[in-house]
């Protein structure tokens, strides 16, 4: 399952994706679970994982991610994201970053937690 919270979130957007296997799950049904989250709580800014990270589940979501802060393309209705940052988990993307892809490289720090 994956999970999305933070303290300045009053809602978590949970999912019930299989876990090391979001490759199974159709494309369009994760970009449509992160456009609900988007419609419903309105962001200004998305964070989610660099699409060179060697987890597949954390490129699958990262795919995903930037289909669906298109939604504002698409619909007019729809508040625009305003900010689209990419995160870095440690141990998953300086083990073997794709070649074909640039590394990630941040460009500021904000440190993040998970609660229990």
């Amino acid at each position: 399952m994956q999970h999305w919270h933070s303290s300045v979130f009053k809602k978590e957007y949970a999912g019930t994706f299989p876990n090391i296997e979001m490759n199974t799950v159709p494309h369009l049904q994760l970009v449509q679970h992160i456009e609900k989250a988007i419609l419903e709580s309105e962001p200004d800014v998305v964070i989610t994982h660099h699409p060179a990270d060697t987890n597949k589940d954390h490129l699958q979501t990262s795919m995903a991610c930037q289909e669906a802060i298109r939604l504002a393309q698409r619909r007019p209705d729809v508040k625009p994201i305003k900010e689209f940052w990419y995160m870095e988990v440690p141990s998953c993307t300086e083990w073997g970053v794709n070649s074909a892809m640039d590394s990630f490289t941040p460009n500021c720090s904000q440190k993040a937690f998970r609660p229990r």
